[in-house]
């Protein structure tokens, strides 16, 4: 099998060595920038509408953030949200400020096809804030990879 200029491999090859090379610099503290986050949640059966979780952070820091939630099966699978899960279940989730006083943020896990319970073993939820935010013009075609590259002046 011929190994073309970034194929998956080369880029996997390459992010291993990035991420072992970064992870290394490190030492035994992290730097203040790597303030990423993890909330884990026991089990729990959803049987319709909501299911409401709250993380203990401002809205506003996670609106600053990349938010990533998992779920875990009762069957040892974990799924990426939003998903299908089981082919009959499609789960969503979105946030919500408290005005609650201290602020926390409302995490709802919703389902939009299925019915029925449906037992989840965990929820994991990791919160990575963002240094710098870059906003796309509204003039910039995202659909156009090269004027894309032109325009955050990307490498080859």
């Amino acid at each position: 099998m011929k190994l073309l200029a970034g194929s998956v491999s080369t880029r996997f090859a390459g992010l291993v060595l990035a991420l072992t090379l970064g992870l290394s610099a490190c030492g035994t503290t992290a730097p203040p920038s790597a303030a990423v986050r993890m909330y884990t949640f026991p089990a729990f059966t959803h049987s319709g509408g909501e299911i409401e979780f709250e993380l203990p952070i401002a809205f506003t820091e996670i609106m600053e953030s990349v938010v990533l939630a998992y779920a875990e099966t009762t069957a040892g699978f974990w799924y990426q949200l939003p998903a299908v899960i089981a082919v009959e279940y499609t789960y969503r989730i979105y946030y919500h400020e408290s005005t609650i006083d201290p602020p926390f943020t409302k995490l709802l896990l919703g389902r939009t096809t299925g019915t029925g319970d449906h037992s989840f073993a965990a929820l994991k939820v990791v919160v990575i804030p963002v240094t710098t935010v870059i906003p796309a013009p509204t003039a910039l075609d995202l659909t156009n990879y090269a004027a894309v590259k032109r325009h955050f002046s990307l490498a080859d």
